[in-house]
């Protein structure tokens, strides 16, 4: 971790090196979505680079840049595959999905992971096409979706409360999905 005695020193070495731009903790944990803690257990375990100006430890911004890229372009990764489940007529289960980003249904965190990745795929597929791609994504266990995804179902689409059970809502989601993929 590099460190600077005071922000002279630090904006003198911004200067000549724009890659020490920097973020404050909270900023860092605004952008990541998670806590400070979180974000302090991170710089610990070296997946976000820190810096100190004085007695302040900072974030360097292109760590959370990397991190927010890396999460765009798991999400792009999971987006193209449940597309082309869906121009198959298929679904599939959480396992398939999650190899295809090297993430695993037995560690918590992947599994938290990718229902943030779902999530977002799900919001961006209802705002262009009215529906919710993340519904082709059952839970082995169960044959359907996550409980999880019901509730997002409830957050953001009104026909879910018209349906009489899940069962008929995902079914008119499954018909939809294929037909604009098929």
């Amino acid at each position: 971790m590099a460190e600077f005695d005071d922000t002279i020193a630090y904006l003198a070495a911004l200067e000549a090196d724009p890659d020490l731009a920097v973020l404050s903790m909270q900023m860092t944990a605004d952008a990541l979505g998670v806590g400070r803690g979180a974000i302090v257990n991170r710089i610990n375990a070296g997946s976000l680079e820190a810096t100190k100006i004085g007695r302040v430890r900072y974030v360097l911004a292109g760590s959370v840049i990397n991190i927010l890229s890396e999460r765009k372009a798991e999400v792009a990764t999971v987006k193209l595959f449940l597309e082309e489940i869906a121009s198959l007529g298929c679904s599939t289960t959480y396992a398939p999905v999650m190899g295809k980003i090297d993430r695993s249904t037995t560690i918590p965190n992947d599994r938290s992971i990718i229902g943030r990745i779902l999530g977002e795929i799900s919001r961006e597929s209802y705002e262009e096409h009215g529906f919710l791609l993340s519904a082709l994504v059952n839970n082995s266990a169960l044959g359907k979706p996550s409980e999880s995804f019901f509730l997002l179902a409830g957050d953001l689409d009104p026909s879910y409360d018209d349906a009489d059970t899940d069962e008929d809502y995902l079914a008119d989601q499954l018909r939809l999905i294929h037909a604009h993929y098929g």
